[in-house]
């Protein structure tokens, strides 16, 4: 039997198509964030089960309320987005992408009710740096579960609202007054985001961050050594080594930075022998 469909909705990114089956009403407002949906999902086919490993959303005991922003995992993320294109009571086919899926996954979504809260602009400091720090927290949550792409993306979420809190165009505009729980909470991000490159083996970013990071705070431990351990990997031995060394003088007793050193140095004396055996061999 064939279903009218009264309009389809394709993302911009592309993770989500969208077939209206029952227009919602429009006077009232598009869920937003932090907002608490109550959503219905039914009719899920999806051909790898994989892409519901960590779902909340698709999981049996989902008590079915989304909030907006509150997403981890792709499939998640890609509902909820398609569910801030809707208006209360629509109801609607969908098409998901997920991006370790090529075939796609298939629902029927009812958006019942939203309750919005005020917009993101109208927050006050105090509550963009209360949300900043939930999501911080949760990022901290999901890496130690080494779920580094959803701890990313929690970390970065962060930032954003850390920015909100007291916007600065550019590191070169640092100054005095901004506060200090601020400027301290810029470093962790930056620290937590490296971390993530570097174990996804962005290393050149994990290095840019750090900087960041050192041009607020010089001697700042955990900077100093994701730094050398970016450098090391880019080959870079001379700057990753100073970085060691600055961490030592600042923690001699510093296990990690002593270890570490001592890889460096050991790494730096095999490529000195292997570069004396060749000149040796040209001109033997």
């Amino acid at each position: 039997m064939e279903v009218d469909i009264y309009e389809c909705y394709v993302s911009p990114d592309s993770t989500f198509v969208k077939e209206v089956l029952v227009p919602g009403i429009e006077s009232k407002d598009k869920p937003r964030e932090g907002a608490e949906c109550k959503v219905t999902i039914s009719d899920i086919n999806a051909d790898e089960e994989i892409v519901f490993e960590n779902s909340v959303y698709f999981r049996n005991d989902f008590n079915g309320i989304l909030v907006v922003g509150e997403s981890d995992t792709d499939i998640d993320l890609a509902l909820e987005r398609c569910v801030t294109t809707m208006f209360p009571s629509e109801r609607a086919n969908a098409r998901f992408y997920p991006a370790q899926m090529s075939s796609g996954v298939t629902c029927t979504i009812c958006l019942v009710c939203v309750k919005n809260g005020e917009l993101v602009c109208n927050w006050d400091s105090d509550k963009k740096f209360q949300t900043m720090l939930h999501h911080k927290e949760r990022g901290v949550e999901l890496y130690k579960l080494r779920r580094i792409s959803d701890a990313f993306r929690r970390f970065n979420k962060a930032f954003k609202f850390l920015l909100s809190v007291d916007p600065i165009l550019d590191d070169e505009s640092l100054t005095v007054e901004e506060p200090d729980h601020v400027r301290s909470m810029r470093v962790v991000l930056y620290n937590n985001i490296a971390s993530c490159k570097l174990q996804c083996h962005k290393y050149q970013h994990a290095v840019e961050l750090c900087n960041k990071a050192l041009a607020i705070e010089p001697n700042n431990i955990k900077s100093l050594y994701r730094r050398a351990v970016g450098l090391t990997e880019l080959k870079i031995y001379d700057e990753a080594q100073d970085s060691l060394s600055r961490i030592l003088s600042i923690d001699p007793n510093n296990i990690a930075a002593n270890e570490k050193l001592k890889d460096l140095k050991n790494k730096t004396k095999d490529l000195d022998a292997k570069y004396v055996n060749v000149v040796k061999k040209m001109f033997s």
